[in-house]
């Protein structure tokens, strides 16, 4: 099977381990078969091809099997390139809608007893979760042909995305899941599939994004690759095996697990209650029809509901469309509101994304509070955020100021020079010299920075001025101080002496 466009083995080291077993007792004439299941991209198929290549390098014949969704199909198709590759002619029957099950089965065995003689044989049938009845038939038995034969059989089966949560093989065929990588093995595989072209946060991003599904890595970074602007938030291939998922689920479910994707990746299951209006007790049961389609986490109800990966959560909020997404946020806001009015981040991101006068004045509360508390925690990005939050609804100088002070203590100091002249414009329009005065201050790196821009003629302007409209003070002093200091290369020594003893 071709083998172009494979990703990198990481994180398969003990999965591989039990499969190379196999291999061995084929080798000594035990024969073995393994079905390895997992979620679509997970690496069954990347797994089967690396197994499949240490078998060709100690001498087994590995022959392949595709099965496919499409309808219509002849008998046996999946097996048309092993019956090839095991010599089996279509003259024995295996293309004849007539040819009964038996007789199929009694030629594939008696071409796999005339193989084995001279070499081991590996037999791999991927997508079994597609295969047809006759295939599954013929899967069975020949699993448990390999006792007593040098022949393994691999098998793939998709779970999540199919009605059936088990192949129905035999219960000697090994069970083999696939999880997905850990955090460390995830960010390894998006360097490796990077091949060094990406910076270190970009691939944590995307790791982080995958949920540890090697397909999901591949395609995010692809996407970073191929499209730096990301015009797209989830690349089209996880967008189509998201819907299939997606497709299978009942209505109520999709608008639960909607509403939760709203709710963000904290949502409670009473918060989420109380926003579709349904009892917790059918909420559970729907989150675990989820948690089957392998969306969303296992649930406990004294834990938020998080999801699988989290591009579940994009694609969720992307098909609900704005306006759905926009009622959504304020339902869940108003229950939020009535259960934890104090969880001001979650809040203000809620009413921002509501409509209408009464919107912007929750949302302006609850970012004031959450950026204050913010700047308290030194937590400089998320005061950021918020204090842009109330700058972008409310523009008033003491808020752009704020939103300067933040982006300065941030080091965003261009972002930061921005607000500031802007709050000190809003302030001269307003009357306030106060604000006026500690945006000049602000200019070089925030408020309480030290370090002050000697070649800054718009700060030296704003400080005089300050200086020439504030009352007596400790504002003023500040300002005569700033003066002082800022004026050390461009202005005579009197000047500046007489700056410093102002203040």
């Amino acid at each position: 099977m071709a083998s172009e466009g494979r990703t990198s083995f990481v994180g398969r080291s003990g999965v591989l381990d039990t499969l190379v077993g196999l291999l061995d007792a084929a080798d000594d004439g035990a024969g073995a078969a393994a079905v390895i299941y997992g979620e679509a991209g997970i690496g069954k198929t990347r797994t089967v091809q690396e197994v499949a290549r240490l078998a060709g390098e100690r001498g087994f014949l590995v022959a392949w099997g595709q099965c496919t969704e499409l309808d219509g199909v002849p008998p046996y198709w999946p097996w048309r390139n092993i019956f090839s590759a095991l010599g089996v002619a279509p003259s024995d029957g295996t293309e004849a809608p007539d040819t009964g099950r038996a007789t199929v089965l009694a030629t594939l065995v008696t071409r796999l007893d005339a193989v084995t003689r001279d070499q081991p044989v590996v037999l791999c049938l991927e997508d079994v979760h597609w295969a047809d009845a006759d295939t599954r038939w013929l899967l069975r038995g020949i699993t448990d042909a390999t006792a007593g034969r040098a022949a393994a059989v691999l098998a793939t089966w998709r779970s999540a995305e199919v009605a059936e949560d088990d192949p129905h093989l035999p219960p000697r065929v090994l069970r083999v899941p696939l999880h997905p990588l850990p955090p460390r093995q995830t960010v390894e595989l998006a360097r490796s599939t990077a091949g060094g072209a990406l910076p270190d946060d970009v691939l944590a991003r995307a790791a982080e994004q995958s949920g540890g599904n090697p397909f999901f890595v591949g395609e995010l970074v692809r996407m970073h690759l191929l499209d730096p602007s990301r015009s797209e938030r989830v690349p089209r291939g996880i967008r189509e095996v998201l819907a299939r998922r997606l497709a299978r689920l009942s209505t109520g479910t999709v608008e639960t697990v909607t509403a939760a994707a709203v709710l963000g990746p904290a949502a409670e299951l009473a918060v989420l209650a109380a926003t579709v209006d349904r009892p917790e007790e059918v909420l559970l049961d729907q989150l675990e029809e989820a948690v089957r389609a392998g969306l969303v986490d296992p649930v406990d109800r004294h834990r938020p509901i998080g999801f699988v990966h989290a591009v579940v959560r994009e694609v969720l909020l992307d098909e609900a469309g704005a306006s759905r997404r926009a009622r959504l946020h304020e339902r869940a806001a108003r229950s939020l509101e009535a259960r934890r009015p104090d969880a001001h981040e979650a809040l203000a991101l809620h009413w921002a994304q509501v409509a209408g006068p009464g919107a912007a004045e929750h949302a302006v509360r609850h970012a004031r509070a959450a950026r204050d508390a913010a700047r308290r925690a030194s937590a400089l990005d998320q005061a950021v955020t918020f204090a842009g939050l109330v700058a972008d609804r409310l523009p008033s100088p003491d808020d752009l100021l704020v939103l300067g002070d933040a982006r300065a203590r941030a080091g965003d100091l261009a972002g930061a020079r921005k607000d500031l002249l802007r709050a000190t414009a809003a302030a001269r329009a307003a009357g306030r010299t106060d604000v006026l005065a500690r945006a000049a201050l602000a200019l070089s790196a925030g408020e309480g920075g030290f370090e002050v821009a000697l070649h800054d003629p718009a700060q030296l302007e704003l400080l005089d001025e300050a200086a020439r409209a504030l009352p007596p003070g400790g504002l003023r002093a500040r300002v005569h101080a700033r003066q002082a200091v800022a004026t050390s290369v461009s202005a005579p020594l009197p000047e500046r002496l007489a700056s410093a003893r102002a203040a």
